[in-house]
């Protein structure tokens, strides 16, 4: 198993300390720097008692932050364990996951989200006994938790969840190559692969949970089975026997649903924003995850006009007046009104000279109709719905999702461009971007630069790799003066570039806080225990507050744009 880089190594260090503590923290960077490890390695490298390295790993298990194996060496079953680094990012989102939750299912809702994260896995009747002094409404807290699991922001824990993606594609392939009776080489090899991403694609999609009465059950989990014929749905969701755990890609949904409703407003006005938040809201139950969606399901128009209609926003659209604007370029002007493009008509004054008339516009009858058939229409740049596939009964329409996604890079990344390098490097990489390969001369001539300043700008992009570059030769020697070089952009890479720039920024912000929090533990302590806090110690308990906030918004918004370039 790889081991983890070192900047992503210390993100999550910084992470782990600061919410489990060092003896888990040491573990942790064992199992991420050396892969997989069993418990004698382990002490081995951490130098404590085994004591303290079960009840980490017990704690990591829990949380859903490691996994283990079990593995025969010749007598003996040994177990090794991993870290997923992933899910230890994760933590450094419960914020939002809240705040989430509170907005979609209320407080109650917020509450079992809450203990879920605090304990990784529960179940109901565990909530309800942490909870039932301050919230004794025993029909209430079901009715949230029913609310959470039938939108798929929790969904019961499988018995492979403790394994790793690697550990479940090895066996895979060992059962493929003991059904498969063919030779074992590159075309076999390669037909393999393709049935298990099949297989893999399958599973994910059966294993999205909408609620429990429509749950995916493995087939060799016959003690789930038994319960179920057993017990009523009803009985399932209090079940003690059943635990539930956090879907992080629902939570990724949601926001990354907020997000593309926030471009369609920048990009194209409210009235985008509410017809992309409608099919989204509307179809997010039925989504798996940002990665795997392309499109969302498709939306009746009518359904679309009737939102708008009951919207609070402005819907005044004009439309051309082809025979008026004819007018206008050919020098002369026929009629007795005049229309600029922000509101209804207005007279004007014929014979006006033809620079100081303007498009003509007259009202649309329906300006639902004529917003939806704006947004659909691609510019060639951004596109906030398309048109479905089936046309009848008035239309329908849906949001390309994985366009958006790049959209959403795309602004991360342009932003990153334009703070670290200028304005003309974001020109260069822009027009890159869009014209793929060119050489240093087509470059210059297209962005309207000089020479001189096309090479200062593309050679600090270049050795950042947010462009690259490849050598064509002339002739058969490959020498210098016989060789022409062409700029592109990878964008991939780019924005691996990007996320290994913010792991680091963040690891570094993590640290700093750390031990800006550090020099005031006098101060902390004396809070702790509730002593009376002289008028220094005050004025020090405030600058530390005003740090922490300071780094804490940093960190946020470093880890949005990491959530954007990773889990989008």
């Amino acid at each position: 198993m790889p081991s983890t880089n070192a900047n992503l190594l210390r993100l999550c260090d910084c992470i782990i300390r600061e919410h489990l503590g060092e003896i888990v923290e040491a573990v942790a960077h064992e199992l991420l720097k050396r892969g997989r490890l069993n418990i004698r390695q382990l002490m081995d490298y951490t130098t404590y008692k085994e004591r303290l390295i079960l009840e980490s790993l017990t704690t990591l298990l829990d949380l859903g932050l490691a996994s283990y194996k079990e593995q025969q060496e010749g007598s003996r079953l040994v177990s090794y364990y991993s870290a997923d680094p992933r899910k230890i990012l994760y933590r450094a989102r419960f914020g939002l996951y809240l705040v989430i939750a509170q907005d979609k299912f209320g407080e109650l809702g917020e509450l079992i989200v809450k203990y879920i994260l605090l304990y990784g896995r529960r179940t109901f009747n565990s909530i309800f006994d942490a909870v039932k002094t301050n919230y004794p409404d025993y029909d209430a807290l079901l009715d949230s938790f029913q609310q959470l699991a039938d939108a798929k922001y929790i969904q019961p824990t499988t018995p492979d969840d403790v394994q790793t993606f690697a550990d479940k594609r090895l066996e895979a392939e060992k059962q493929w190559k003991e059904k498969s009776s063919s030779t074992f080489n590159i075309r076999t090899k390669d037909k393999m692969k393709k049935e298990l991403d099949d297989e893999d694609r399958k599973v994910s999609v059966e294993k999205t949970l909408d609620g429990l009465k429509r749950k995916y059950v493995l087939d060799d989990d016959e003690s789930f089975l038994q319960v179920k014929k057993r017990k009523t749905v009803f009985e399932l969701y209090v079940d003690d026997a059943i635990f539930w755990r956090l879907n992080y890609d629902q939570f990724h949904i949601n926001l990354r649903n907020q997000a593309i409703v926030s471009l369609a407003s920048r990009k194209h006005g409210p009235p985008a924003g509410v017809v992309a938040k409608a099919i989204l809201d509307a179809e997010e139950s039925k989504m798996i995850s940002c990665k795997v969606d392309i499109d969302s399901l498709p939306m009746k128009q009518y359904e679309l006009q009737a939102l708008l209609q009951t919207a609070n926003i402005p819907l005044a659209v004009y439309h051309v007046d082809e025979d008026a604007k004819r007018d206008i370029e050919e020098g002369h002007v026929n009629g007795s009104s005049s229309v600029t493009g922000n509101g209804p008509p207005r007279p004007r004054t014929n014979g006006a000279p033809l620079a100081q008339q303007q498009e003509v516009y007259s009202p649309v009858p329906f300006p639902e109709q004529e917003i939806l058939l704006r947004l659909a229409r691609y510019d060639g740049h951004f596109q906030v719905i398309k048109p479905g596939d089936s046309m009848m009964g008035g239309g329908e329409y849906l949001v390309p999702l994985k366009e958006h996604n790049h959209f959403l890079k795309l602004e991360i990344l342009r932003k990153y461009v334009l703070e670290s390098f200028g304005k003309v490097s974001l020109r260069l990489w822009n027009l890159l971007l869009t014209e793929n390969k060119l050489d240093e001369k087509t470059i210059s001539k297209l962005a309207l630069t000089s020479s001189k300043e096309t090479r200062k700008a593309l050679y600090p992009l270049l050795d950042r790799g947010y462009i690259q570059m490849q050598a064509v030769p002339k002739r058969l020697d490959l020498t210098t003066q016989n060789t022409f070089f062409l700029y592109f952009v990878n964008f991939d890479l780019v924005v691996a570039n990007t996320v290994e720039t913010i792991t680091k920024a963040l690891a570094n912000l993590k640290a700093r806080r750390a031990m800006e929090v550090e020099k005031f533990t006098t101060t902390l302590e004396h809070l702790e225990l509730g002593e009376e806090m002289s008028p220094d110690q005050q004025r020090r308990l405030d600058m530390l507050n005003k740090i922490n906030q300071g780094f804490k918004v940093a960190e946020q918004e470093l880890d949005y744009m990491m959530m954007v370039l990773n889990d989008f």
